[in-house]
Formats: C-alpha cells, sequence, structure tokens
C-alpha cells in the first residue's frame, strides 16, 4: 500500500515533511511520489516530491522525467520549490559532468536563478553551475 502515505502526502500539509520522511527510500512509492511531482496541490506538496526524485542515473528508465520536474520546478512560483529543483541537478551534473540536456536552455534557467531574490535557489543554482564547469568526474 505505498499509494498511502504518498496520498496522505497530497491531502495532510500539517504532516507533509513527516510523510515526506516515511516515503524517502520507499521504491514501490516511486511512481506516486512521481505522480506528486506533476500534480501537487501545494508549493510545499511539490518541494515534498520533488526532494523525493533520483536525478543521477543518466541510463535511468525514469531519469530523464525526473530532470525534466527539477527543470520545470526552477521556474516554480514557490522559492522552496525552486531551491528543491536547483538541488535536484547536481546529482546529473556530478555523474555526467554536464548539465542536463534541455535544448540549450538549462544554463540560461540556471544563470537566471542566479540573481533570484531568495538565497537557498540562488546559491544552489551558483553551486550546479559550478559542478557543471568542472567538467566530468
Amino acid at each position: 500500500m505505498p499509494w498511502a502515505p504518498a496520498e496522505h502526502l497530497a491531502t495532510d500539509e500539517q504532516h507533509t515533511w513527516r510523510t515526506r520522511n516515511a516515503l524517502d527510500g520507499l521504491a514501490q512509492a516511486l511512481p506516486d511520489r512521481r505522480r506528486l511531482a506533476d500534480n501537487a496541490p501545494s508549493g510545499e506538496v511539490l518541494t515534498a516530491a520533488l526532494s523525493l526524485l533520483d536525478g543521477d542515473d543518466p541510463d535511468g528508465e525514469h531519469t530523464r522525467h525526473d530532470l525534466r520536474r527539477f527543470l520545470r520546478g526552477l521556474d516554480d512560483p514557490h522559492e522552496a520549490v525552486r531551491h528543491q529543483a536547483a538541488l535536484g541537478l547536481p546529482r546529473w551534473a556530478e555523474a555526467t559532468g554536464s548539465l542536463p540536456p534541455d535544448n540549450g536552455r538549462t544554463g540560461d534557467r540556471l544563470t537566471a536563478l542566479t540573481e533570484d531574490a531568495s538565497t537557498r535557489p540562488r546559491q544552489a543554482a551558483t553551486r550546479l553551475l559550478g559542478v557543471a564547469d568542472s567538467g566530468p568526474p
């Protein structure tokens, strides 16, 4: 019944992060976590869902979809979502030595995020650009 905690994450924002912690590492709930990342009812739930996704396996079946979720999150109006999206991308950059493929827009989006009004997304984007600039591991 992995869907039960994922459903709880979407409906009970009072316990979002406790529920998120219960879902962490629960492989059976991954499809539900991805659905939440696509259809989160709030920025808080989207932040929690993004924090549970993977972005470090260039050959992974769902990694490219997760990367798109992170990239989409870079433009979200909620500061916590932008921050979590920028935190999700370095695993890919560290594994491959480059930014995720996004028709060349990823670098532009991250560069824009380095000017964000909020410190957390700005710092995360700056670190990510540094990882990508350092080349392959």
